[in-house]
């Protein structure tokens, strides 16, 4: 979690944030106290009206389609509020930002390690490439008896 929160709130800028796109069963699993997102912006996509008057502040709002919330979030980078926009699950916004024009880039956590689940992000076309970010430790690390690997994968121009 250190290092999805410091890579999701560092900017280059000091005057803008970053801003993290999420569907609405993504914004119920985290907990209360720490919604929404400290130090970005915080957009949920809901079909739900009446979760948008639920959720106030000036660093949350909802939007209806991952459409919606690019035209918003490009408007307040236009505007130099915003510097850049990370998606943060579930699965179907994965897959449907994974197609967008805008989605240059992938940074995954992969885990050496078999879980019973039903969620799982989308297997990653070949418009993607591995490559090294200077930025991001490429190597196996352990944590709690778990293996794991942080990758970053670029759009093939």
């Amino acid at each position: 979690m250190a290092h999805f929160s410091r890579i999701t709130k560092k900017t280059e800028n000091s005057n803008r944030v970053n801003a993290v796109i999420m569907g609405r069963k993504t914004w119920d699993s985290i907990p209360e106290k720490f919604r929404p997102l400290p130090g970005r912006y915080n957009v949920v996509l809901t079909r739900n009206s009446d979760l948008g008057s639920q959720l106030t502040g000036p660093n949350v709002t909802t939007t209806s389609s991952l459409d919606q919330a690019i035209d918003l979030l490009r408007h307040k980078k236009s505007k130099g509020e915003i510097e850049n926009v990370w998606v943060i699950g579930g699965s179907s916004i994965y897959k449907e930002s994974l197609n967008s024009p805008y989605c240059d880039k992938v940074y995954v956590t992969q885990i050496h390690h078999h879980f019973d689940c039903d969620t799982f992000f989308p297997s990653l076309s070949d418009k993607f490439q591995l490559i090294k970010d200077p930025n991001i430790p490429d190597d196996v690390q352990k944590e709690n008896d778990l293996n794991f690997q942080f990758k970053v994968f670029q759009k093939v121009k």
